[in-house]
């Protein structure tokens, strides 16, 4: 069980480095396309806060479709409908169900006019995202998030460091891991593992839009086909002049997404009382199960030290960038220096060991889109 949970952990971090590296890649080439984003952040934020002004939008009562009687008043978060409309503009549709994914709710309704107060901001703002954005690699939610690198570092240093973990009681060769006495309504107590979740973003870079393939869901696409619209469907188009690595995937992916819809179609019909003319024999896949690790392709770290290394040239790349004049050998060895310093508490490191740490990251940052690319194709090296 630890050691499932700590193979977790690593694999967290492989996909906190490939975001960064790409976020840093991104401020490097595509600067327009990350202010464009924060910029368009900001306008969303300025809509609600306006909507809720005036409407009172943040202070809506919600119901159960089972119990349209059942009156649920909640507290709209501000960020998670910002957040819920920055994504549906990048995808070019919105839907409230992924609304209840954010607010933490199986299934929520809301009235007509809460409705078409919520798709305001999209409504308003879709003609203002532009194609160079849509095909990023990351959800724009998480491209406007930051992070405190020297804070996950030290909290890297503390979970491998062994008097850490033993005064603090932790188990594993991470320490993310305590063992605890649980007491039972017998008298007897039970040995029960808590465990510690970590302290960073870690998205998964986006695998269900290809160069080479599509599916569309007919709850969110127009679909014509003759003319004729196609209705509860789930459609895979697939191009004929691309070359398939991993035909098998897609097609797995496809049978996921048709299973999830046909489930759906199915409550929904129970819902009503038309009972449905079959069964599901399929279980309905979860949301674990239809998204695929980015760690197991093409993977950054090649070892389990290099987390340090990885963390250390980092944080040395992004002090070069404040410095002016960091394109200079000198002051990258001063930056290296000074860092040295201010980690000397957690790690005895040389400078010149950050130096090269700080080349090393940068030319994994330069090369990161290749890798990223890899990944969405699900290769686990280059050919």
């Amino acid at each position: 069980m630890v050691l499932d949970k700590e193979k977790l952990v690593l694999d967290s971090f492989e996909q906190f480095f490939t975001f960064e590296f790409y976020l840093r890649y991104l401020r490097q080439n595509c600067s327009k396309d990350l202010r464009r984003i924060q910029t368009l952040k900001k306008l969303i934020r300025k809509k609600f806060i306006k909507l809720d002004t005036v409407n009172k939008l943040s202070q809506t009562n919600l119901y159960f479709p089972d119990d349209p009687g059942c009156i649920y008043p909640i507290d709209l978060e501000l960020h998670d409908l910002v957040d819920w409309t920055l994504n549906a503009l990048q995808f070019s549709y919105i839907s409230l169900d992924s609304l209840c994914i954010y607010l933490g709710y199986g299934s929520l309704q809301f009235s007509e006019q809460d409705t078409n107060l919520l798709f305001t901001p999209f409504n308003e703002l879709k003609e203002h995202v532009k194609p160079s954005q849509k095909d990023l690699a990351y959800r724009f939610s998480d491209l406007t998030s930051q992070q405190n690198i020297k804070a996950v570092f030290n909290w890297w240093c503390k979970h491998i460091d062994g008097n850490y973990r033993d005064t603090n009681k932790l188990i594993g060769k991470i320490g993310t891991a305590r063992i605890e006495k649980k007491l039972e309504e017998d008298g007897t107590y039970k040995t029960i593992h808590c465990f510690s979740q970590v302290p960073f973003l870690s998205p998964n870079v986006i695998f269900f839009r290809n160069e080479n393939y599509c599916i569309y869901n007919s709850d969110y696409n127009e679909i014509k086909i003759d003319g004729e619209e196609v209705t509860n469907s789930i459609v895979l188009s697939v191009r004929v002049d691309k070359d398939f690595q991993n035909l098998d995937e897609v097609l797995d992916e496809f049978v996921d997404h048709l299973r999830g819809r046909q489930a759906m179609w199915f409550f929904d019909k129970l819902q009503s009382g038309d009972y449905p003319g079959f069964e599901l024999n399929d279980p309905v896949p979860t949301i674990g199960s239809k998204l695929k690790l980015s760690s197991q392709y093409c993977p950054i770290l090649d070892r389990y030290n290099s987390i340090t290394k990885n963390l250390v040239g980092l944080m040395c790349y992004d002090e070069v960038k404040k410095n002016k004049n960091g394109i200079k050998k000198t002051s990258i060895t001063n930056v290296a220096e000074k860092l040295s310093h201010d980690i000397a508490e957690f790690i005895d490191c040389d400078a010149s060991v950050i130096e090269k740490d700080y080349y090393y990251v940068s030319k994994k940052i330069n090369n990161i889109n290749e890798v990223i690319k890899l990944k969405q194709h699900s290769k686990k090296s280059p050919d």
